[in-house]
């Protein structure tokens, strides 16, 4: 990947004529055309900063009506209805952009006019305890709870305006302190106790740790090992993403990244999925770097890790927003996901299917390209990082060749037999699901709790395509006709296709398409386009990353080179795919997700099912088959990983990478029984007994997986449909 001396983004951003849109495509196209106030500030004082010709973006969202800054801009600089309030935090920010630009133009009057607007912001929100939000006028808060990063960035702009009343906030950071576990708070209640909740942000910490760098070269004397060093220690500790690197954006109360369902059940402020978010690195590397010379020990790892992850985000011309996890918890890993999901309406950057509503990580965020340019001027530290490159070049020569025919003859060669299944009931459940010309992921119009609803979705349509052609119920000509004409809606200009017409690109949903189109045996779609925008996924290595220039792992890998062998790619052109796998292969015979990662069912099976298609024989296939044998518990279904959970997802893993190598469970039948048992009252599957039904997904794994475990499902099939 291209190392950045400045990503070309952030420079347009600050150069434009007008303020910045709030996020981006991959490619660089506009997803969210509103600016956001804080965005504009930080433009505004790089361009200030650099001595370029423009400033003063803040000034089109000036409010003479009622003082201060609009939040958000419109398209035509149009006052958007989301932001007719007042953020403390971005609040002070414009100020500070403001009032730097009239210092720098001479304008003294207006600078002390400005600095008496700003000194009446933080006289406000003093008497309003530092509630986070207003209604214009600032004589009412919408949110009392007070908010650290809010807080920590209203102290440095006011610091940095040279405001007198900074010192009134001062104070009010260390409030946040949470002595036990040496790491400041994000949320507070109106009552000065901690939100447990929203638990350790390290946006919130990184932002309070630049805002006590200020207050030391003030001359304020405070313990540092107990405010600034235990909270980098703790970070580095407690936020760490074990498999790539980086760290998580928050941790609970207790100290442990989570999944915290009651954040988007309850609050409705957040994902209930932590996520590595860059802009959340850029403000770390801000703070590390401020007190690297006094705290070496403490802030030198997290430079480094910083710049690591920022150029392993980066495509030469702006920066990802980050990555998630998906099947297992976020301490323990496994697959890189490339969505952030259950994120709350109107997020920036969001997309909504539905009831399911998320934000694609291959998306740049102004916020991102911004943050870094403020704190790494110019991308000088970022240009001396060089990555490692993974795979093993030399060793896919020493792979024995394998044909790889393509068999679309015989799906199955019987019905699923085993006894705790009602495939009537699950057929029912399955027919239910589709409305229109294509298919939800449950059958259900209007669920609560975390539950997908049917709105028609692509990853939907592969599963419930896939079901019926292996149970012997196949679309008619009619309903595949009209399915794939709704699909095939969903392509974008780039040549991939979205979740839903008008929605992006990923990899990830034009192999649903694709494989779609493949055993439905229909291509009225600009297949070209297709080819050329999965090639553009692939990196120099070898592997695929869900978006091009995005970073590659076995997950994607696999489904990239399925997809183009669907539409007819030579696999030799993709060889060197092998080479990325091999990387991601362990010496106890299982895989990773990336090299240099633990071995699981899930990424054992994506990677044996990439080798095959490209007609290679899996290396030492027994010690992989050993591997995953040996975590089939006595039960009957797999740990995912060595002392990792019981999984429903990494158990068909495991069944389909047996599978594919001609082998089986150590115990088949106690496999059958446990994963038909996981049949839901209404006929579906669910993850776990007793639970009420999932998706199509878990229902294609129940189908797959029993077909496989009674040796009757076509293993070229088995091979594809994944």
């Amino acid at each position: 990947m291209t190392n950045p001396t400045a990503t070309s983004l952030a420079a347009r951003l600050v150069s434009g004529a007008e303020p910045p849109p709030a996020v981006f495509s991959y490619d660089e196209r506009i997803i969210t055309q509103e600016s956001l106030l804080a965005d504009a500030a930080l433009a505004d004082l790089i361009a200030l900063r650099d001595a370029a010709p423009r400033a003063g973006f803040v000034d089109l969202f000036r409010d003479p009506a009622a003082g201060g800054f609009h939040e958000v801009l419109e398209q035509h600089g149009v006052v958007s209805m989301a932001g007719r309030h007042r953020r403390l935090g971005s609040q002070a920010l414009a100020y500070l952009a403001a009032i730097t630009q009239a210092d720098a133009a001479g304008t003294t009057g207006i600078a002390d006019s400005l600095r008496e607007e700003f000194d009446h912001l933080v006289a406000s929100a003093v008497k309003a305890q530092l509630a986070t939000t207003y209604l214009p006028g600032l004589d009412r808060p919408i949110d009392r709870q007070r908010h650290l990063s809010d807080v920590a960035w209203a102290y440095i702009a006011a610091h940095d305006a040279g405001l007198e009343s900074a010192s009134s906030l001062a104070d009010a950071i260390f409030e946040f302190f949470d002595g036990e576990k040496g790491v400041f708070w994000e949320v507070l209640e109106a009552t000065g106790e901690p939100d447990l909740l929203e638990g350790h942000h390290v946006a919130g910490n990184a932002l309070a740790l630049l805002a006590l760098h200020r207050l030391h070269l003030g001359g304020l004397v405070f313990d540092h090992d107990t405010f600034v060093a235990r909270p980098l220690r703790y970070i580095a500790g407690h936020h760490r993403h074990v498999l790539t690197d980086g760290f998580w954006n928050r941790s609970d109360h207790t100290g442990q990244v989570s999944v915290a369902g009651e954040l988007a059940l309850f609050k409705g402020t957040a994902s209930p999925f932590p996520k590595k978010d860059l802009g959340d690195h850029g403000l770390l590397y801000g703070a590390a770097t401020a007190w690297a010379e006094r705290l070496p020990d403490e802030a030198e790892g997290l430079i480094t890790t910083c710049l690591d992850q920022v150029v392993t985000f980066t495509d030469g011309s702006g920066i990802f927003q980050g990555q998630g996890n998906w099947f297992s918890t976020p301490i323990a890993p496994t697959v890189p996901l490339a969505r952030h999901v259950m994120v709350p309406q109107r997020t920036p950057g969001g997309f909504n299917v539905g009831n399911s509503a998320y934000v694609l990580f291959g998306t740049k965020f102004a916020a991102t390209q911004l943050i870094w340019d403020f704190f790494d001027p110019g991308g000088v530290a970022r240009a001396g990082v060089r990555q490692t490159v993974p795979g093993k070049p030399g060793e896919v020569a020493k792979l024995v060749r394998r044909p790889y025919v393509e068999d679309l003859e015989v799906i199955a060669t019987g019905p699923i037999e085993a006894p705790p299944m009602r495939v009537d009931r699950y057929v029912s459940w399955l027919e239910s699901t589709k409305v229109g010309p294509a298919f939800g992921l449950t059958p259900y119009t209007s669920p609560l709790s975390f539950r997908a609803d049917n709105t028609p979705q692509n990853f939907s349509a592969v599963h419930v395509v896939s079901d019926r052609m292996a149970l012997g119920l196949p679309l008619d000509e009619q309903e595949a006709e009209r399915l794939t004409a709704y699909l095939f809606a969903s392509q974008n200009d780039d040549g991939g296709f979205g979740e839903a017409p008008g929605v992006p690109s990923e990899l990830f949903t034009t192999y649903c398409v694709v494989l779609v189109a493949h055993v439905l045996r229909r291509w009225g779609f600009d297949v070209e386009k297709c080819r050329e925008f999965l090639r553009r996924c692939q990196l120099p290595h070898g592997g695929f990353g869900n978006f091009p220039g995005y970073p590659a792992d076995s997950w994607h890998t696999n489904l990239a080179v399925l997809a183009l062998h669907a539409l007819g790619e030579p696999t030799g052109n993709h060889e060197h795919a092998a080479s990325y796998i091999l990387g991601c292969r362990n010496p106890d015979g299982g895989y990773s997700s990336v090299p240099g990662g633990p071995s699981e069912t899930f990424s054992t099976m994506r990677s044996v099912d990439t080798l095959i298609p490209l007609g290679f024989e899996p290396p030492d296939a027994g010690r992989t088959v050993d591997y995953l044998r040996g975590l089939q518990h006595a039960d009957g279904g797999f740990h995912y990983g060595q002392g990792r959970a019981i999984s429903f997802v990494g158990t068909y893993h495991a069944v389909a990478a047996l599978y594919l190598l001609d082998a089986e469970p150590t115990d088949p039948g106690a496999c059958i029984d446990w994963i038909a048992r996981h049949q839901s009252r209404d006929g579906g599957f669910s993850r776990q007994f007793d639970a009420p039904s999932d998706t199509t997904d878990e229902g294609f794994i129940v189908v797959q997986a029993l077909l496989m475990l009674e040796k009757k499902l076509n293993k070229y099939w088995a091979s594809i449909m994944t």
